[in-house]
């Protein structure tokens, strides 16, 4: 069975990240073991005629939409589209459909939607409509049929010794899957055990705990070295890899045969992501004997009441620094993820943030502009504050905040998402660009003009659009 998978992205001009998604790669491998023919097709924009080119190129029999939610209205009009003049079946997975099943069940054209992982649920449903059986029940799936909604229970996730599957990283070419400086994204672990407000991760685990299911599993060291192996071979540009997820590191014992089996002419630089509170000196320690080069932190914000009353993080300001000196110790590089407009932030809570990652010693940090996900604590901490603007996921793409708080609007956010790196690392000139924000030039305030002239050697955080 020819399939073809959609898979939403923010316009280039916005974000050029690579497209390489281990939900899709997974997915497209577990249907070519059943024999079907996965396509993949990048969708940036709406645009009709790319869209039935590709359906002309493919002929497919089914679309399968991996919908993330700062996606939801493109999707919205594709279904649409794809339902009216091509009249094929759609069914769509991700988080967005786990976290808002009815919503997304209710797109026009959508036949079914999966809850959490979805790469061996929808090859079971379509194995079952292909050879004609009972495929409305099957597990992990929604679907409408003219009784109304079925909701099934949640298919098990795969134990450790079933994630060994390579991911079909054929479905994307080599650059999108390697970025500008040879890092290659891989995957080591799939769900989690923390509740943080601002993840919808925590909605995903609940959902597998309340089936008395584990959610966060480890993929056997010899499929992860597999994995490298295939990969230094694919993919010659790479040049290091970066573990998504930040529970990846948080095992001893596992890094320990990590560090094992990927030695010698396996052995490749490689950026993790930990669970700031959970980092330990022995963990950085087994990291740097892994081959780890740099680790990125969550600090989010420098307010202890943003962090642990509004986003239940756990993390104090000590267990901060803590995890910095840590990998400092190890030898490991540090990259600080924080975010400004989150609830409750005003300019202190932001300055509170630029002095606490200034007193941690990040090498490098990456500010982001808060998104309220659906399904999140956080979201519905602004829904009943009132500070949702309605301008959704479509204001963080065009880099503003969809929130506007009486303390910080729209505008004052973008402005100090700007700003704050200069106050890690020039906090002499942090008064002198405050009072230059207050005056205006058109638009722009004096400081929008002048910040640049202090150099701003900062990235992007890569795990938001």
């Amino acid at each position: 069975m020819r399939i073809l998978i959609l898979q939403p992205l923010p316009p280039r001009e916005v974000d050029d990240r690579p497209a390489y998604v281990d939900d899709v790669a997974r997915l497209g491998a577990r249907l070519r073991e059943r024999g079907h023919e996965p396509s993949l097709m990048i969708v940036r924009e709406y645009d009709e005629e790319a869209l039935r080119l590709k359906i002309a190129d493919v002929r497919p029999e089914l679309l399968v939409v991996y919908l993330e939610s700062y996606y939801t209205t493109l999707v919205r009009r594709l279904a649409e589209h794809v339902s009216q003049r091509h009249y094929l079946p759609i069914i769509v997975g991700g988080p967005h459909a786990t976290v808002a099943p009815h919503e997304t069940l209710s797109l026009i054209g959508v036949e079914g939607i999966v809850l959490c992982e979805w790469d061996r649920a929808v090859p079971d449903y379509i194995e079952a409509r292909r050879v004609g059986s009972d495929c409305i029940h099957t597990e992990g799936l929604w679907l409408r049929s003219e009784t109304g909604t079925v909701r099934n229970r949640l298919r098990a996730p795969e134990k450790p010794e079933e994630m060994v599957v390579l991911p079909d990283r054929s479905l994307y070419s080599a650059g999108q899957i390697v970025d500008s400086r040879g890092c290659v994204d891989i995957q080591a672990t799939r769900g989690c055990t923390f509740y943080c407000a601002h993840c919808q991760q925590d909605l995903a685990a609940g959902l597998y705990e309340e089936g008395g299911m584990p959610s966060c599993r480890r993929r056997p060291i010899e499929a992860l070295a597999a994995e490298v192996e295939h990969l230094r071979a694919a993919y010659p540009a790479m040049r290091s890899l970066r573990f998504v997820g930040c529970t990846f590191p948080l095992d001893a014992e596992y890094l320990g045969r990590f560090a094992e089996a990927l030695s010698g002419p396996l052995r490749v630089p490689f950026t993790a992501r930990a669970k700031t509170s959970e980092l330990t000196p022995e963990l950085a320690g087994l990291l740097g004997r892994c081959g780890c080069q740099e680790v990125e932190l969550e600090v989010l914000s420098g307010s202890d009441f943003i962090r642990n009353d509004i986003f239940h993080l756990d993390l104090s300001e000590r267990q901060i620094l803590g995890a910095f000196a840590a990998c400092r110790a190890a030898g490991l590089r540090t990259r600080a993820l924080v975010q400004v407009g989150l609830p409750y932030d005003t300019i202190v809570t932001i300055e509170q943030t630029g002095r606490l990652v200034r007193r941690a010693g990040a090498d490098d940090v990456d500010v982001s502009i808060y998104y309220p996900l659906p399904g999140t604590k956080a979201h519905q901490v602004c829904l009943e504050n009132g500070w949702l603007s309605g301008r959704g996921a479509d204001a963080l793409l065009a880099g503003e905040s969809a929130l506007d708080m009486p303390g910080l609007n729209a505008a004052a956010i973008k402005r100090y998402a700007a700003l704050l790196p200069h106050l890690v690392r020039n906090p002499k000139a942090w008064p002198a660009l405050m009072k230059l924000e207050r005056l205006h030039l058109g638009k722009r305030s004096l400081a929008d003009l002048v910040a640049p002239l202090l150099g701003q050697r900062w990235g992007k955080h890569r795990g938001t659009p």
